[in-house]
């Protein structure tokens, strides 16, 4: 399920997920009273990352992190963002192949583009998850949004496979 969050913010907070997903689906709710309609007696997990190249290596992070909730809220990281944390060549998909891709696993409850950090603490607050998943890569103490979580879950890396990055890697080498 890919949900568009509109907010009345005025820093024009979160979501603003791409017009098409209107386009490809009519079911797509404005969730503008978003934390009242939540279901408080289930439990919530929220997750982000850039999700570029999705493979199997997302999949299995993001349904680990699944079986430890009820729903999982996922924030992808938009094309802008993913660019100042990667480089001016990355991403390779764009947010909206992104947030498509990582909705359409059944383990996904809810996706959203955040264009800035300070969006997915904002999700937390909306949300109040009880879990937050983040790789190895995160410290527990310093991740956004964690004083509106019940936790800090750090999900261990799979060590076998390839990262997007070392995919990318594979790839150029190639074309030499």
């Amino acid at each position: 399920m890919i949900i568009n969050i509109e907010s009345g913010r005025d820093r024009g907070f979160l979501v603003q997920l791409v017009n098409t997903v209107k386009e490809y689906d009519n079911e797509v709710p404005s969730m503008g009273n978003y934390p009242e309609r939540i279901e408080r007696d289930k439990t919530w997990g929220l997750t982000s990352g850039c999700f570029d190249l999705f493979h199997h290596l997302h999949i299995h992070y993001l349904e680990r992190c699944r079986r430890l909730c009820d729903y999982l809220v996922v924030g992808i990281d938009s094309d802008r963002l993913v660019q100042e944390i990667k480089g001016p060549d990355r991403p390779i998909n764009s947010e909206y192949s992104r947030a498509v891709n990582v909705g359409s696993l059944e383990c996904v409850s809810v996706v959203f583009i955040m264009d800035k950090v300070a969006d997915f603490e904002w999700m937390s607050y909306l949300v109040k998850p009880q879990s937050i998943f983040k790789n190895e890569d995160f410290d527990p103490s310093k991740v956004a949004g964690a004083r509106w979580a019940g936790e800090v879950i750090t999900v261990p890396d799979i060590k076998q496979g390839s990262s997007t990055s070392e995919i990318i890697e594979k790839i150029v080498s190639q074309e030499k």
